[in-house]
Protein backbone atom coordinates (compact mmCIF):
# COMPACT_ATOMS: atom_id res chain seq x y z
CA UNK A 1 0.00 0.00 0.00
CA UNK A 2 1.79 2.99 -1.38
CA UNK A 3 2.09 6.13 1.10
CA UNK A 4 2.54 9.75 -0.09
CA UNK A 5 3.51 12.40 2.66
CA UNK A 6 3.73 16.43 1.46
CA UNK A 7 3.86 19.53 3.75
CA UNK A 8 0.97 21.58 4.29
CA UNK A 9 0.43 25.31 4.14
CA UNK A 10 -1.09 27.58 6.48
CA UNK A 11 -4.62 25.83 7.25
CA UNK A 12 -7.38 28.06 5.46
CA UNK A 13 -10.83 28.56 7.04
CA UNK A 14 -11.98 26.01 4.55
CA UNK A 15 -10.42 23.39 6.90
CA UNK A 16 -12.76 23.49 9.00
CA UNK A 17 -15.73 20.62 9.21
CA UNK A 18 -15.02 18.46 5.79
CA UNK A 19 -18.09 16.44 4.97
CA UNK A 20 -17.37 14.26 2.43
CA UNK A 21 -20.33 12.87 0.03
CA UNK A 22 -19.51 10.86 -2.52
CA UNK A 23 -18.97 12.19 -6.44
CA UNK A 24 -22.57 10.50 -7.96
CA UNK A 25 -21.59 9.09 -11.66
CA UNK A 26 -23.19 10.59 -14.37
CA UNK A 27 -27.06 10.93 -14.47
CA UNK A 28 -28.63 7.44 -15.79
CA UNK A 29 -31.54 7.70 -18.06
CA UNK A 30 -34.55 6.76 -15.37
CA UNK A 31 -32.81 7.31 -12.09
CA UNK A 32 -34.75 7.49 -9.15
CA UNK A 33 -33.51 8.64 -5.35
CA UNK A 34 -34.07 7.48 -1.94
CA UNK A 35 -34.91 10.16 1.03
CA UNK A 36 -36.59 10.46 4.37
CA UNK A 37 -35.51 11.50 7.84
CA UNK A 38 -33.21 9.91 10.85
CA UNK A 39 -33.87 9.97 14.11
CA UNK A 40 -31.49 9.25 16.97
CA UNK A 41 -32.33 8.69 20.65
CA UNK A 42 -29.82 9.08 23.02
CA UNK A 43 -27.77 11.20 20.82
CA UNK A 44 -28.41 14.91 19.65
CA UNK A 45 -26.83 15.48 16.17
CA UNK A 46 -27.93 12.87 13.39
CA UNK A 47 -24.82 14.04 11.08
CA UNK A 48 -22.49 11.29 12.43
CA UNK A 49 -24.87 8.63 10.56
CA UNK A 50 -24.12 7.45 7.45
CA UNK A 51 -27.07 6.18 5.17
CA UNK A 52 -26.08 3.90 2.19
CA UNK A 53 -27.13 1.44 -0.19
CA UNK A 54 -25.37 -2.11 0.78
CA UNK A 55 -24.83 -3.22 -2.87
CA UNK A 56 -25.49 -1.94 -6.16
CA UNK A 57 -24.30 -4.26 -9.32
CA UNK A 58 -21.92 -2.76 -11.70
CA UNK A 59 -18.45 -0.87 -11.00
CA UNK A 60 -17.95 2.31 -9.98
CA UNK A 61 -14.71 4.87 -10.25
CA UNK A 62 -13.76 6.39 -6.70
CA UNK A 63 -13.22 9.91 -7.36
CA UNK A 64 -10.14 11.73 -8.82
CA UNK A 65 -9.78 13.79 -6.10
CA UNK A 66 -8.33 13.51 -2.53
CA UNK A 67 -10.96 12.88 0.45
CA UNK A 68 -8.96 14.75 3.10
CA UNK A 69 -9.57 14.47 7.44
CA UNK A 70 -7.89 16.57 9.25
CA UNK A 71 -6.67 16.75 13.19
CA UNK A 72 -7.22 19.62 14.52
CA UNK A 73 -6.96 20.70 18.26
CA UNK A 74 -6.43 16.77 18.79
CA UNK A 75 -9.61 16.16 16.99
CA UNK A 76 -10.38 13.96 13.76
CA UNK A 77 -12.22 16.46 11.55
CA UNK A 78 -14.83 14.90 10.45
CA UNK A 79 -15.46 12.13 13.04
CA UNK A 80 -17.20 10.06 10.54
CA UNK A 81 -16.36 9.75 6.83
CA UNK A 82 -18.28 7.75 4.15
CA UNK A 83 -16.30 7.04 1.06
CA UNK A 84 -16.53 4.60 -2.14
CA UNK A 85 -13.85 1.66 -2.41
CA UNK A 86 -10.63 2.59 -3.57
CA UNK A 87 -10.64 6.49 -3.05
CA UNK A 88 -7.54 7.84 -1.66
CA UNK A 89 -7.82 9.87 1.54
CA UNK A 90 -5.27 12.51 2.80
CA UNK A 91 -4.52 12.69 6.45
CA UNK A 92 -4.04 15.87 7.64
CA UNK A 93 -2.01 17.19 10.71
CA UNK A 94 -3.23 21.12 11.15
CA UNK A 95 -2.29 21.15 14.66
CA UNK A 96 1.77 22.08 16.01
CA UNK A 97 1.95 18.74 17.54
CA UNK A 98 3.23 15.30 16.06
CA UNK A 99 -0.09 12.66 15.83
CA UNK A 100 -0.10 9.32 13.89
CA UNK A 101 -2.57 7.60 12.03
CA UNK A 102 -3.38 3.82 13.61
CA UNK A 103 -6.29 2.18 11.39
CA UNK A 104 -7.80 -1.15 11.96
CA UNK A 105 -10.60 -2.27 10.02
CA UNK A 106 -11.89 -5.86 10.77
CA UNK A 107 -9.43 -6.71 13.85
CA UNK A 108 -6.82 -6.14 11.85
CA UNK A 109 -4.18 -2.99 11.71
CA UNK A 110 -4.05 -1.95 8.33
CA UNK A 111 -1.36 0.74 8.78
CA UNK A 112 0.23 2.74 11.74
CA UNK A 113 2.26 5.71 10.62
CA UNK A 114 3.53 9.47 12.43
CA UNK A 115 2.35 12.63 11.21
CA UNK A 116 4.51 15.95 11.59
CA UNK A 117 2.45 18.70 12.41
CA UNK A 118 1.47 20.69 9.16
CA UNK A 119 2.16 17.33 7.30
CA UNK A 120 -0.37 15.04 5.45
CA UNK A 121 0.02 11.17 4.30
CA UNK A 122 -2.00 9.66 1.48
CA UNK A 123 -3.74 6.42 1.41
CA UNK A 124 -6.30 4.22 -0.26
CA UNK A 125 -8.98 2.62 1.10
CA UNK A 126 -9.80 -0.52 -0.97
CA UNK A 127 -11.50 -2.98 1.45
CA UNK A 128 -15.22 -2.14 2.09
CA UNK A 129 -16.25 -2.23 5.70
CA UNK A 130 -15.40 0.28 8.88
CA UNK A 131 -12.04 1.57 9.33
CA UNK A 132 -11.79 2.97 12.89
CA UNK A 133 -9.05 5.71 13.39
CA UNK A 134 -6.99 6.36 16.59
CA UNK A 135 -4.02 8.54 17.43
CA UNK A 136 -1.50 6.61 19.69
CA UNK A 137 0.27 9.53 20.57
CA UNK A 138 -3.14 11.02 21.77
CA UNK A 139 -5.53 8.07 23.15
CA UNK A 140 -8.60 10.87 23.90
CA UNK A 141 -8.67 11.18 19.92
CA UNK A 142 -10.97 8.02 17.27
CA UNK A 143 -12.14 8.74 14.08
CA UNK A 144 -14.19 6.31 11.64
CA UNK A 145 -14.33 5.45 7.79
CA UNK A 146 -17.18 3.64 6.51
CA UNK A 147 -15.81 2.54 2.75
CA UNK A 148 -18.84 1.66 0.47
CA UNK A 149 -18.90 -0.46 -2.71
CA UNK A 150 -20.68 2.01 -4.37
CA UNK A 151 -21.35 5.92 -4.15
CA UNK A 152 -25.11 5.64 -2.96
CA UNK A 153 -24.28 7.09 0.83
CA UNK A 154 -25.13 10.48 2.15
CA UNK A 155 -24.93 11.86 5.51
CA UNK A 156 -28.19 13.63 7.23
CA UNK A 157 -28.24 17.08 7.84
CA UNK A 158 -28.74 18.44 11.51
CA UNK A 159 -32.13 18.08 11.18
CA UNK A 160 -31.92 14.73 10.38
CA UNK A 161 -32.68 14.51 6.54
CA UNK A 162 -31.13 13.14 4.04
CA UNK A 163 -31.18 11.84 0.42
CA UNK A 164 -29.38 9.56 -2.05
CA UNK A 165 -29.65 10.60 -5.98
CA UNK A 166 -28.76 9.04 -9.30
CA UNK A 167 -30.04 5.50 -7.84
CA UNK A 168 -30.41 2.73 -11.27
CA UNK A 169 -34.22 1.04 -10.65
CA UNK A 170 -34.39 -1.81 -8.68
CA UNK A 171 -34.67 -2.77 -5.35
CA UNK A 172 -31.93 -2.37 -2.80
CA UNK A 173 -31.07 -2.80 1.07
CA UNK A 174 -30.68 0.12 2.58
CA UNK A 175 -28.52 0.05 6.06
CA UNK A 176 -27.11 3.36 8.54
CA UNK A 177 -24.33 3.20 10.62
CA UNK A 178 -23.30 4.74 13.68
CA UNK A 179 -20.49 4.11 16.31
CA UNK A 180 -23.29 4.05 19.45
CA UNK A 181 -26.17 3.39 17.80
CA UNK A 182 -27.91 -0.07 16.24
CA UNK A 183 -27.99 -0.10 12.66
CA UNK A 184 -31.37 -0.41 10.77
CA UNK A 185 -32.11 -1.84 7.20
CA UNK A 186 -34.64 -1.27 5.36
CA UNK A 187 -35.81 -3.48 2.16
CA UNK A 188 -36.34 -0.37 -1.01
CA UNK A 189 -37.34 -0.23 -3.95
CA UNK A 190 -36.46 2.47 -6.57
CA UNK A 191 -38.59 3.16 -9.44
CA UNK A 192 -37.62 4.81 -12.60
CA UNK A 193 -37.81 8.47 -12.59
CA UNK A 194 -39.18 8.45 -8.68
CA UNK A 195 -38.52 8.72 -5.14
CA UNK A 196 -39.01 6.63 -2.34
CA UNK A 197 -39.07 7.67 1.16
CA UNK A 198 -37.46 5.52 3.82
CA UNK A 199 -37.84 6.92 7.83
CA UNK A 200 -35.25 5.56 10.33
CA UNK A 201 -35.62 5.37 14.13
CA UNK A 202 -31.86 4.65 15.67
CA UNK A 203 -31.35 3.57 19.14
CA UNK A 204 -28.49 2.21 20.96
Amino acid sequence: MGMIRRKLGPPGASWGVLIYLAALPGLAIGAGGISGSVHTRGVKNPTDVIVYVEKVEGQFQPPKATVPIDQIKRTYVPHVLAVLAGSEVEFRNSDNDLHNIHARQGGRKIFNFGIPFQHAVRKVLKQKGIVTLLCDVHPEMSAFVVVTQNPFFTKPDEKGNYTIANIPPGTYTLKTWHENLKPETKEVKVSEGGNVRADFELRR
